[in-house]
């Protein structure tokens, strides 16, 4: 079984992720980013099993993949074995264009999007984060902390990344967002330069795969996360 997981509340993405594991009764799952994953690779991990003839549970990260070409990807998932349990996992919305879900009827996969808008608390975080207010910043953090899953608050920082390269590179996509959250954006990233924004977008992606492999604990990413961005 296929599943197509994408969203911004990566929160509830990672609970599915998890009850999933536990309906299967998979003992543990893989995680791959496909960026970093060959087709080949990708092959050999789908049909790998272990000593009792069972497939492995696979979740295959598109959420950097952006424009890359993921042609020969989709072929071996499309091949993949019926048995197989596959979660491709975004934390972002996909668009209608994206490969998988142009081919989510090929690939007989279930669709789940999971979008939810910054709130209260998270959103007074990530704006003194971005605003670079260092007490403020950890003063909310800690706050946010006490009832938010810290994957959930990593988001927020993408998100929040997001939005500032959007307005810094005048992307299209700017010219969509709600006009108080741009008016806002536009103030804050006259605190950043080109360089810095892209400078980011590398150590939030160093940061998200360290904790996807286990390097650092949720608490670890959450602090590097804020100090990178204090810092830049």
């Amino acid at each position: 079984m296929i599943y197509i997981v994408h969203g911004e509340d990566i929160a509830k993405s990672r609970t599915l992720i998890l009850h999933q594991q536990k309906k299967l009764g998979a003992d543990s799952r893989i995680e791959l980013d496909i960026t970093d994953t060959t087709p080949e690779h990708l092959v050999h991990i789908l049909n790998t099993t272990d000593i009792f003839g069972n497939f492995p549970y696979v979740v295959i990260d598109v959420s950097n993949a952006a424009r890359s070409n993921l042609d020969k990807h989709l072929e071996k998932l499309l091949n993949a074995p019926a048995e197989a349990n596959i979660v491709i996992l975004s934390n972002k919305s996909l668009s209608r264009a994206n490969i998988f879900i142009k081919n989510a009827k090929e690939l007989k996969a279930k669709e789940v999007v999971n979008e939810k808008v910054i709130e209260g608390k998270v959103f007074d975080f990530v704006d003194a984060l971005f605003s670079k207010q260092r007490t403020k910043a950890y003063i909310e953090l800690d706050k946010v902390l006490n009832s938010t899953d810290p994957f959930e608050i990593f988001n927020r920082i993408l998100y929040g990344l997001r939005n500032l390269a959007a307005i810094k590179f005048q992307s299209p996509s700017s010219a969509k967002m709600n006009p108080f959250a741009k008016m806002k954006t536009e103030k804050i990233a006259k605190l950043y330069t080109e360089e810095q924004v892209k400078s980011m977008f590398v150590e939030m992606q160093k940061i998200d795969k360290a904790v996807k492999t286990g390097e650092i604990t949720d608490d670890t990413m959450l602090t590097l996360a804020v100090e990178k961005m204090l810092n830049s």
